[in-house]
């Protein structure tokens, strides 16, 4: 038995220098280009509601209707669990040096807390499979070593199993009616590791994905329509870098963040991305209607390399949404906020389509003290759009709870999304290894600031 407190503090830490450095570092950049948190506790249902700074990117034509400007700077982080985070993970205790009876003239002890005798116990490397000659002190201080490092190692890897997608997403923003402008960024990390941990050499790579650019968009108020346009230019890196556990012992690799946030390894490239999107909306009271097509250009074709007409709807969303407490043309706020909507994206598209449906209540202060409670679920309709229809089944898709809190000029925002297994049918007992392997939760959590 072991002392978990302790050694769940250490693997706290070494997490805590991985996502903290990346924002530090990221600070002056913005990502999301799906949508900040709020739209993901909605489940993104988002191209019909329209109504904050995410128009930018998910329908500007909701910019017309903007009733204030904002000017949004903060960070945010979103990460993947398996379920392996249900099942008992440690076991192997973790080591320290005992100072209580220290004798200059004796060999140091190290001991490990035991939670069944409820106090502390010599330690045996021998035990966990490291031997030593027990006539030779420095052979048993060597087999500690080495357990301390493999234990350390293996921790970091149980980490890395258990998680995926490590995105920092730093935001700068700023929109009002009529216009917005931002930075683009994103950087996310994905842990590659093996089936069984065999030691510190274990290999452990990680995929690298970095986006960086910009985008801003216009949209036109023309009373019951709106119509809007964002042109965004980024550049986009894919690679995956080799390690070992061992690598991760003390903390990141020192040539990681280079790699993540600036370099590209030799041998590798990266891409640019010119992309041209258009939205329409509809208001009429409380009631909208959005349609918002996110690459226009692929239709037309500047390559002139012959393209089919039909793929002008893989990337056409469209949405509505009913909003009984604000209508787009009264600019005064409501105490109390109720948003409803749906959206059914990439429509043309056999393999990615969605449903996205999503609500969201609370109260707004004077847009100085807001809470808010955001529910969600989405889908994957794959096929032809009879197939996609038929195939809808709230076993199949994915629920997402979010919460969000403003206070002066401080938000925060956090969200969870849970596949419809683990939310309907709960994980219980011993997991198969298999089942470790599944997504538990996708985690996002924001921190903004805005004035």
């Amino acid at each position: 038995m072991m002392k978990l407190q302790i050694h769940t503090k250490k693997s706290g830490f070494r997490v805590a220098v991985v996502v903290v450095l990346a924002l530090v570092l990221a600070l002056p950049l913005w990502g999301q280009t799906s949508g900040d948190v709020r739209v993901r506790g909605m489940a993104g249902a988002y191209t019909g509601l329209a109504d904050d700074a995410n128009s930018l990117f998910l329908n500007p034509a909701g910019l017309g209707y903007l009733d204030h400007s904002s000017l949004v700077i903060g960070a945010g982080a979103d990460f993947e669990l398996t379920k392996r985070v249900l099942s008992d993970q440690g076991d192997l205790p973790y080591v320290y040096e005992d100072y209580s009876s220290w004798n200059p003239d004796a060999p140091m002890e190290y001991v490990y807390w035991d939670d069944f005798l409820n106090a502390t116990v010599p330690f045996d490397p021998a035990d966990y499979g490291f031997p030593y000659d027990p006539e030779d002190p420095e052979s048993k201080k060597q087999a500690i070593q080495d357990y301390m490092t493999y234990q350390e190692t293996y921790e970091f890897y149980n980490f890395a199993q258990g998680t995926s997608y490590l995105t920092m997403i730093p935001r700068v923003t700023y929109a009002e009616k009529g216009f917005g402008v931002s930075t683009i960024s994103e950087f996310s990390m994905d842990f590659l590791t093996e089936d069984t941990y065999s030691g510190p050499e274990t290999p452990l790579g990680v995929s690298v994905v970095r986006k960086l650019g910009v985008v801003g968009g216009l949209g036109f108020n023309l009373g019951p329509v709106a119509l809007g346009a964002n042109v965004k230019y980024y550049n986009r890196g894919l690679f995956t870098l080799d390690y070992t556990a061992e690598d991760f012992q003390y903390g990141p690799p020192e040539d990681l963040f280079k790699f993540l946030f600036m370099g590209v390894p030799e041998g590798e490239e990266t891409t640019n991305h010119f992309e041209l999107g258009i939205g329409a909306l509809f208001t009429l009271g409380k009631l909208s209607a959005g349609a918002y097509l996110d690459n226009l250009l692929f239709f037309l074709d500047p390559e002139g390399t012959g393209v089919d007409a039909k793929g002008i709807f893989e990337t056409l969303s469209v949405g509505v949404s009913w909003t009984p407490t604000n209508s787009k043309h009264d600019e005064d706020w409501n105490f109390l906020n109720l948003a409803l909507a749906g959206d059914l994206k990439n429509i043309g598209s056999q393999t990615k389509r969605q449903l996205n449906a999503g609500i969201e209540v609370g109260f707004n202060i004077a847009r100085v003290l807001t809470s808010h409670l955001r529910l969600g679920y989405t889908q994957n309709l794959p096929g032809t759009l009879g197939e996609a229809f038929g195939a809808f089944s709230p076993w199949e898709g994915e629920y997402t709870v979010g919460f969000g809190g403003r206070l002066l000029f401080g938000e925060i925002n956090m969200a969870a999304t849970f596949p419809a297994d683990v939310v309907l049918m709960p994980p219980s007992g011993s997991l198969t290894d298999e089942e470790k392997k599944q997504l538990f939760t996708t985690m996002q959590v924001e921190v903004l600031f805005r004035l």
